[in-house]
């Protein structure tokens, strides 16, 4: 669920980094209302930056496009994203 997974946050921040000598896109994959983060990307200036893709079951692919996990998440009971994303050998910034 974007919205308990810190999902504005994150494209909030997004419109906060100057990113001139290195390009930064966000791919948020998950479940949620796409099209009311689009929007928030939109008003943010960030709409070009961003992509929003429903859940995918092969997650390695995900992490294979991935430099960086960005996850400030307001509940996780146990984060399994987290340690999937760093049993593959990506940088997670987390809550």
């Amino acid at each position: 669920e974007y919205n308990r997974k810190g999902l504005a946050t994150v494209v909030q921040a997004l419109a906060q980094v100057k990113s001139h000598q290195t390009p930064i896109h966000l791919l948020a994959v998950g479940r949620g209302n796409a099209s009311a983060f689009q929007a928030l990307a939109s008003s943010c200036g960030v709409a070009d930056k961003a992509t929003f893709a429903p859940p995918d079951s092969q997650i390695e692919r995900v992490f294979a496009a991935a430099d960086t996990l960005v996850f400030p998440t307001f509940y996780e009971p146990f984060g399994l994203v987290i340690l999937e994303a760093m049993c593959s050998g990506i940088p997670v910034i987390t809550t």
